[in-house]
């Protein structure tokens, strides 16, 4: 297992979250402003639990299994694989995250349609 991500971590910082949002057709007051994420994992299976003002969503990810999953109403399908010690999920749609630990930081980039929002978590 290349990187532990497991833990409760909340939201420090966004960064690019407009551009992203106005990408996707979101108006940018609707994407959560505050989030806590706590990360199960074991070996390559995942669990991401992200609660926010709105609401409390699960995620479940295997890595190297396609999966399907509904965010903000867009039904997508993706798979998860390892890249060194980054995490990186790629989609049908030609999206990707990639999470990985930064001077013990979490850090969650997201790329859609040319636009990138991070968001940067710290452990609690």
């Amino acid at each position: 297992m290349p990187c532990d991500f497991s833990g409760k971590w909340t939201l420090d910082r966004t960064e690019g979250g407009a551009e992203f949002a106005s990408k996707l057709g979101i108006p940018a007051d609707k994407i959560p402003k505050t989030a806590d994420l706590v990360v199960t994992q074991d070996g390559n299976n995942f669990n991401f639990k992200i609660i926010t003002e709105a609401n409390t969503r699960e995620h479940k990810v295997v890595v190297g299994v396609p999966f399907k999953e509904s965010i903000l109403g867009m039904e997508i399908e993706g798979t998860a694989n390892w890249e060194g010690d980054r995490l990186v999920t790629k989609t049908e749609k030609g999206s990707q995250t990639v999470r990985e630990i930064v001077n013990g930081e979490l850090v969650v980039s997201m790329t859609v349609q040319g636009a990138t929002a991070k968001r940067v978590f710290k452990k609690c």
